[in-house]
């Protein structure tokens, strides 16, 4: 096979995987809501929306719903100075420090509130294609490893379940590729920059802050690291101190919400073996704890690789300081979410030698989850 034809196949590849996950997110559609079902509203949380937003007919979830219903709010009325956002939401002054895919939104959707709520539900899918594209130039070559790297970092299962509930991780993980891809360009100041944005996004994102440290112990290299530091924790203090001047000492509500290192890991571990023990390893049942057990290789993986001058394993190092001491809900599946910086870091850093396959599949045992969401779609 020549190289053109070579190209050709995989631009395939790729094109066909894109169509996939474009028909699978279209399936959340529903004739006179549009793709409102990604929100999950609960009937309670679409009876007390915050007053901008009563008009906009969304889609109504029979269950408990999930926090897409309230980012979604924020969207609307951005700088919170509507009065019925402190009902409307579960902890407004926890959810507001989460704003910057809120205001994302009400850009796309030029400030009006059926357009914004459009938007913030599809902005998941944009980040994504974009995504992709950064991907696409970050593995350039035609291979067979490259591609199924490529697909991993896009079809984990926290990117997909960034899209399908409406939440802001999969947006994030585009927004830090951005600000380590200049890192490791040298451009530490506009890396720096980028990170701190995405600390407006979830407070976690900040970890990646560890990125800026300097790779040599000169006086040079200390003070622009210093600079850089700076930029990545000043978007969230000016953030912080305008929801301070709203909310007062509340706004740092639901910051300590830490477990013991190793305790809640442990007890997730034990759990979900015991789970698949008792339904069979290959059975559906088992699909969260192998999982959990990808998450484990990566994080070894990562550990073992001992890149200091990549920002990516710098970052990567951090959320496994965060995945040992996360509390004990989160590991009930939104881990997968949380620690996504963690995923994209493990599969960036796979060597392309005799030990990718073993590697690769052992870290991405999440995969199988993905193809169990996605089949569902299809039903």
């Amino acid at each position: 096979m020549t190289g053109a034809a070579r190209a050709r196949v995989f631009l395939g590849c790729r094109l066909v995987l894109v169509c996939v996950f474009l028909a699978w997110f279209a399936s959340f559609y529903r004739d006179g809501f549009g793709f409102t079902s990604v929100l999950h509203f609960n009937q309670r949380g679409a009876e007390t929306r915050v007053e901008r937003m009563r008009d906009v007919p969304v889609a109504v979830d029979s269950g408990a719903g999930y926090d897409g219903q309230y980012y979604v709010q924020l969207a609307v009325d951005p700088l919170l100075t509507d009065p019925s956002i402190d009902g409307a939401l579960d902890s407004a002054p926890f959810r507001a420090r989460r704003i910057l895919f809120s205001w994302t939104a009400w850009v796309l959707g030029l400030g009006r509130p059926s357009w914004v709520v459009q938007a913030y539900c599809i902005q998941n899918v944009l980040f994504w294609l974009a995504f992709a594209a950064w991907l696409r130039w970050r593995l350039p070559g035609d291979t067979v490893e490259d591609l199924l790297v490529w697909t991993a970092c896009l079809f984990t299962p926290g990117m997909l379940d960034s899209t399908r509930l409406a939440l802001i991780d999969g947006p994030s993980a585009c927004l830090l590729a951005v600000g380590l891809e200049a890192l490791e360009r040298g451009r530490s100041f506009a890396g720096a920059l980028v990170l701190g944005v995405a600390g407006l996004a979830r407070e976690t994102n900040l970890l990646a802050g560890v990125s800026v440290l300097p790779r040599r112990l000169t006086r040079r290299d200390a003070g622009r690291a210093l600079i850089a530091a700076v930029l990545v924790i000043v978007p969230t203090l000016i953030w912080f101190d305008y929801l301070r001047s709203i909310y007062r000492s509340t706004v740092t509500q639901s910051l300590d919400q830490l477990s013991m290192p190793f305790v809640a890991y442990a007890d997730a571990w034990e759990r979900l073996f015991r789970v698949a023990r008792r339904a069979g390893f290959l059975s559906l049942r088992a699909l969260p704890w192998l999982a959990f057990v990808g998450t484990t290789v990566q994080a070894v993986h990562v550990l073992a690789a001992r890149n200091w001058r990549s920002a990516w394993w710098r970052t990567g190092v951090a959320f496994i300081a965060l995945m040992l001491v996360i509390r004990a809900e989160i590991w009930l599946g939104a881990y997968l979410r949380v620690l996504l910086p963690l995923t994209l870091a493990f599969n960036l850093s796979l060597p392309r030698d005799r030990t990718f396959w073993p590697v690769f599949v052992l870290g991405n045992l999440g995969l199988t989850t993905s193809v169990s969401l996605v089949a569902s779609a299809f039903r």
